[in-house]
């Protein structure tokens, strides 16, 4: 219906403008006047749909591309710090402003500073008073406790929380590897554990996630892989000289050690690995 009045209008336009004075003639499809078919030298063809959706100016919606931010200390001010749109950029230490057009998420860890809370959220108001005209939503978001359109908003189809924890300590993938022991120094350690050794076990990393290594396969390690090692030492209880039957003897007690292993030709992603999904631990260990 908006084209037929458009086109009316621009014909009535038309003759006002060229000062003719004639009639207009209306010409429907397939119903056509001699007068009208002989202007044209074939025959015309009809074809479906249109050009445009609409005669008149028609106002699209508008398409926003999402933005993380990180507000941070720089020196005595506070900086504001575009990062990659994604759940790994959170850090709990910090506060984030999620653009994500008509809803603007403000989102802090316990760790974040109050100063940063109160610039986040004086950015979002700007952000919302300049580039959305007041039509956007402002959430505030906090750690644990994450909306699933914040979630979404972060590429997270599910709108469920990601099972990895936000942090981890990275720092042994930029820390020289550790001098070799002597042979010498390795059997007088092993031999000063090994009396006291209770439990090991030993997992290997398979894809992304730490599997169990049969019995037959501990003491093999392959240069490509990673492994973990967990064993468990008994600590002989003190007793003095002298005690009487009967009296009640200190417990037992257990050291626990974990050792990480990666082969010289395995990347780092093994050490991620184990440091995002400490759960595969036994209950002594934790």
């Amino acid at each position: 219906m908006d084209k037929k009045a458009c086109a009316a209008i621009h014909a009535v336009n038309l003759r006002n403008y060229l000062g003719a004075e004639n009639r207009t003639i209306r010409e429907e499809q397939g119903d056509e006047s001699d007068e009208f078919l002989a202007l044209f030298p074939g025959d015309i063809t009809y074809i479906e749909g249109g050009r445009t959706q609409s005669g008149f100016y028609t106002v699209e919606d508008m398409t926003y591309v999402t933005r993380l931010y990180r507000i941070h200390g720089a020196g005595a001010g506070i900086h504001l710090e575009p990062v990659p749109v994604s759940y790994e950029s959170l850090d709990p230490r910090y506060v984030f402003v999620l653009d994500a057009g008509l809803k603007i998420f403000i989102w802090w860890g316990p760790n974040a500073k109050n100063t940063f809370k109160s610039k986040a959220r004086l950015m979002a108001e700007k952000i919302n008073k300049n580039e959305r005209k007041n039509k956007a939503e402002l959430l505030n978001e906090l750690l644990d406790a994450e909306s699933p359109d914040f979630w979404k908003a972060l590429g997270i189809e599910s709108g469920e929380p990601p099972e990895e924890p936000l942090e981890a300590d990275l720092a042994a993938l930029f820390t020289p590897r550790q001098p070799s022991m002597s042979p010498a120094e390795a059997q007088q350690l092993m031999e000063e554990w090994n009396d006291d050794l209770d439990t090991m076990e030993a997992f290997v990393l398979e894809g992304k996630k730490f599997v169990r290594l049969p019995e037959e396969e501990i003491g093999h390690f392959y240069s490509g892989d990673c492994y973990v090692l967990l064993f468990r030492y008994w600590i002989p209880a003190d007793t003095e000289e002298g005690e009487a039957e009967g009296e009640e003897h200190p417990q037992e007690e257990f050291q626990h050690v974990v050792y990480f292993w990666q082969g010289r030709e395995a990347g780092n992603m093994g050490w991620l690995t184990f440091t995002f999904r400490l759960e595969i631990l036994p209950p002594w260990r934790k």
